[in-house]
């Protein structure tokens, strides 16, 4: 009789760990339904790039102390895109348009997107001014672990052309307020 109660509890046991398995597995991206396919891909004057999973860094947003902002990123051998994401209130699903930096007697404000983009090794960006109308981003999903949306914007360097970034799309997953 020991035998076999002991034999049911083993297996209950193997049962209820299987259960508790699944069910923690199944929750655990309850959220998120990129299914871990990240991505951000764009157009750089007409040509096509694009940033898979491995290549793109998980985002970070700072949403305890002002200004809130999200930064992302993705890398390759050659080039790297770099986008911060600036406001005075807790980011939400709309259109972010336009970076600018006021600053008072007793702090300095900024709001707004920003891109950086390194391509055979030169840096072109849309922070040049304190204010700068030609860069959008707008986030059209917010869950509790990615975040989704487009981007676009006329990076600017010193003595070169300038970069057109068009389509501009990402998938991100992100973290918040790491200690």
């Amino acid at each position: 009789m020991k035998t076999q109660f002991g034999t049911l509890l083993k297996t209950m046991s193997v049962i209820c760990t299987i259960l508790l398995s699944v069910t923690f597995v199944s929750c655990s991206n309850s959220d998120d339904d990129s299914n871990g396919n990240y991505s951000i891909s764009f157009k750089a004057n007409g040509t096509p790039k694009h940033f898979t999973s491995q290549q793109v860094e998980e985002g970070l947003y700072i949403d305890n102390f002002t200004p809130y902002r999200l930064t992302f990123s993705a890398y390759s051998d050659t080039e790297t895109i770099f986008i911060t994401l600036y406001d005075m209130l807790s980011l939400t699903e709309r259109n972010y348009n336009g970076y600018t930096v006021t600053q008072t007697d007793t702090n300095v404000i900024i709001s707004g997107p920003t891109i950086g983009y390194q391509t055979n090794n030169l840096n072109y960006s849309t922070v040049l001014d304190s204010n700068y109308p030609d860069v959008a981003l707008e986030l059209t999903e917010i869950t509790s672990n990615t975040m989704k949306g487009r981007f676009s914007g006329i990076l600017k360097r010193n003595g070169t052309p300038d970069i057109v970034i068009t389509e501009g799309e990402f998938v991100i997953p992100y973290k918040t307020n790491p200690n």
